[in-house]
């Protein structure tokens, strides 16, 4: 009876208004959920901006024990690196165009490792070569993870293949460790720098740290004393000069 008196006062005139209302009350609603949604992500960027700030901060600034003279403990000369070079590697290309002798892998910026501006080297190794790099990178990750936690940061590879093309513009540039006999021709050295480090998630930087070069000198230093690399220290390149072993 009284859904019949409704019906009967009910002005069907009034019904496209009483939906309007309902239309407009749920988009309010839903409005309201999606504002409150975009403020709580905004404000959890917020913090996560915060916290990574914090950690590249203390990337810069820890300090630890000194322990080494890294001229001494990384004089792995040209001879013996070149002889490792020539055993493992390939002939020397003349150009970056020319086939090498032996399969390749072609590398790329990644988690465990930041591919710089290459001006005068290409960026392909010998399978073990590359192998060696993507273990230096993912040592040195965990060895900052699990001591300090940090997170996201990685070394910088400043220099890999050189042709001989490459390496006379480098000797013309007054680069003195641009040899004619050159370990990079065979695909299996590079170079890594010590001077900065890159942090390739969240907010992405290029930075000096002291502690970050020793970080990299430990994990360096194991896998020499592993028997799979030769190491020589750059002064002037500012670099670890390091080449797979056979």
């Amino acid at each position: 009876m009284a859904k019949r008196r409704l019906k009967r006062h009910l002005n069907p005139k009034l019904k496209p208004y009483l939906y309007g209302i309902l239309v407009f009350a749920l988009f309010c609603t839903f409005f309201k959920i999606g504002r409150d949604y975009r403020e709580a992500q905004r404000q959890e960027a917020i913090a996560l901006e915060k916290a990574d700030l914090a950690m590249l901060e203390k990337a810069k600034t820890t300090r630890i024990h000194y322990q080494w003279k890294y001229s001494r403990l990384f004089r792995d000369m040209n001879d013996v690196q070149l002889a490792a070079a020539q055993k493992l590697g390939f002939a020397p290309l003349s150009s970056p165009d020319e086939e090498p002798s032996k399969r390749v892998k072609h590398i790329a910026s990644c988690e465990f490792y930041k591919i710089d501006k290459l001006t005068h080297s290409s960026p392909f190794l010998v399978p073990k070569a590359a192998d060696l790099l993507e273990d230096i990178g993912r040592n040195f990750a965990d060895s900052l993870e699990r001591r300090f936690g940090i997170v996201g940061i990685c070394p910088i590879v400043t220099s890999v293949t050189r042709t001989r093309n490459d390496v006379k513009k480098l000797r013309r540039s007054g680069n003195v460790n641009a040899s004619e006999n050159s370990c990079h021709f065979y695909g299996t050295t590079f170079d890594i720098t010590y001077a900065r480090f890159y942090k390739h998630t969240g907010h992405t930087a290029t930075f000096e740290s002291a502690m970050m070069k020793q970080i990299l000198a430990e994990v360096l230093k194991n896998l020499k004393d592993e028997g799979r690399c030769y190491v020589k220290y750059e002064r002037k390149q500012a670099c670890f000069h390091i080449t797979a072993r056979p």
